[in-house]
């Protein structure tokens, strides 16, 4: 049976990541002979579906923060507030509560839909970086069988 990480004279193979390396020790090579990324997709892929659904409802939170704010801090102050004209109220206070509702569902179903949508290209562009980086495993392994002498072209 050949070894295959056997060095070879010039440059070390390339680590095709071996069931002891650890993300720390991986890190730790200055000579990027070990791939790392492969072990951080998995976190970083937890991670970015945590900031975009925290990003997602970040608007419906805010809208539903600032709105309270606004209604108790600059309520009904001015005399002309409850001054009606024309003897009949324009509005009444369950429109008022029916625009603020319809605004935390658009934020909610507008949240839901982009958080979707972010996780998806999410998930595509760390698939990408991952054949990326497989196809340039199968590379330097190919480049030690060659020169080994055990493969041709």
């Amino acid at each position: 049976m050949t070894n295959f990480n056997a060095p070879h004279g010039g440059t070390p193979p390339i680590q095709v990541g071996s069931r002891q390396d650890t993300i720390l020790s991986a890190m730790t090579d200055f000579g990027f002979t070990r791939f790392v990324t492969p072990k951080l997709l998995r976190i970083l892929y937890i991670l970015g579906i945590i900031v975009i659904v925290f990003m997602a409802f970040m608007p419906l939170v805010m809208n539903v923060v600032v709105a309270n704010f606004v209604d108790s801090s600059f309520g009904s102050t001015s005399v002309y507030d409850s001054y009606d004209p024309y003897g009949t109220s324009m509005s009444s206070s369950s429109d008022d509560e029916s625009l603020g509702a319809g605004r935390i569902v658009g934020l909610l179903i507008s949240g839901v839909f982009n958080a979707f949508l972010q996780i998806c290209l999410l998930r595509i562009s760390l698939e990408a970086l991952h054949a990326f980086i497989t196809t340039s495993q199968a590379w330097a392994r190919i480049k030690s069988r060659v020169e080994a002498g055990t493969a041709s072209f």
